[in-house]
């Protein structure tokens, strides 16, 4: 029989048995909506329905609607900090924008001269939807390229003209996708490379020839893969930024960032890691909140030697079945040393409760 679910605004229409348990109905559920089944709630005619109880008990027919409630997921401080900024820095880009003018040729010609003593060329928030001349010939080394908060679609291969000194490539907040960035691969000294918030479905290619980049942002694109050959050539990168995108797995390959400090893939859609992250002895946090994570493997918790942050709220995995998991043990050593360094240095923040990186049960 069919029967539907409504959460918010949408309605998802799913095939169930009368003999089905709530149980299973609500496993539909999150595969459709996200939402975790404990933190599920199943309203049918005013009653909320009892996971043990079959379609049949709860008097569930064909055509019957269903009301998903959702538990308000509890964020921990870290957490609301970050969503905090995230408002703030997203209001100060809409006020920007709507402040933005046209900007002229000779007032470019001016800013050429400052950016020719400096060696920092920025045109962020300028309504950019191509890359000034005058920012692409400037008279004298360049180390720095912000072209933040444009409309940039592509980034042409006239830049290829900066490549020589530019050691940080900042090009957030843009429309730019994995086939238009033909000029990356010259910049072979970038150490800093931030392409976050554009539609990224894929990694660029061309991230093989920065063989000297430290810091790779790729948050907040539309990522459906990410890794490949790439990664074999990315040895001296330190810090990996992959969260709010719509990753379903990490490649073997990640093995190949032999100095990766911190990696964050939050908000994904991430159902497992892969064991060859234990290659990964220099990682030190890895966040991986709001995931589809029901384990994390003995070998990366016992095999990344240097980490001491794991963060995984608001993933089917509970803080009880990560105390049981095999590698626990080696990780929480690490962690209480470093716990115990902070309260020795008297740096610990305080936080509403104490937890091992992932959700209580019954939350």
């Amino acid at each position: 029989m069919q029967v539907a679910i409504r959460h918010g605004q949408k309605v998802h229409m799913v095939q169930a048995e009368p003999q089905d348990r709530i149980k299973a109905l609500m496993s539909l559920a999150e595969q459709l909506t996200g939402v975790l089944v404990r933190k599920q709630k199943l309203v049918f005619k005013g009653k909320v329905l009892a996971e043990d109880k079959t379609l049949e008990e709860a008097k569930v027919k064909e055509g019957s609607t269903l009301m998903l409630i959702a538990a308000a997921s509890q964020m921990t401080q870290g957490q609301e900090a970050a969503r905090e900024a995230a408002i703030q820095n997203f209001q100060a880009s809409q006020s920007r924008a709507a402040a933005r003018t046209p900007t002229i040729a000779a007032a470019w010609q001016d800013r050429a001269k400052t950016w020719a003593k400096t060696g920092v060329v920025s045109v962020r928030d300028s309504g950019l939807t191509e890359l000034p001349a005058e920012a692409l010939s400037v008279s004298a080394p360049v180390r720095v390229l912000d072209a933040s908060n444009n409309c940039l679609q592509q980034l042409p291969m006239a830049a290829s003209s900066l490549a020589g000194q530019l050691i940080r490539l900042a090009a957030s907040h843009n429309q730019l996708d994995h086939g238009q960035l033909p000029g990356l691969a010259t910049f072979i000294h970038l150490k800093v490379l931030l392409l976050d918030h554009n539609r990224f479905q894929h990694n660029p290619a061309e991230l093989a020839s920065l063989t000297a980049l430290e810091h790779l942002s790729l948050s907040n694109n539309k990522l459906e893969t990410f890794g490949g050959q790439c990664l074999s050539n990315l040895g001296k990168l330190q810090r990996l930024e992959l969260q709010n995108n719509a990753l379903r797995t990490l490649p073997a390959e990640c093995s190949n960032l032999i100095s990766l400090q911190e990696l964050n893939a939050s908000c994904n859609q991430l159902q497992g890691l892969p064991d060859s992250m234990a290659a990964l002895t220099c990682l030190r946090t890895l966040l991986l909140d709001t995931n589809r994570l029901q384990t994390v493997p003995k070998e990366v918790m016992a095999g990344c030697s240097n980490l001491t942050l794991l963060s995984l709220h608001n993933n089917p995995l509970t803080a009880d079945q990560l105390r049981q998991a095999e590698g626990f043990a080696a990780l929480d050593g690490r962690r209480q040393l470093r716990i115990g360094k902070q309260l020795d240095m008297r740096v610990l923040v305080a936080s509403d409760g104490f937890t091992e990186g992932a959700d209580p049960q019954d939350s």
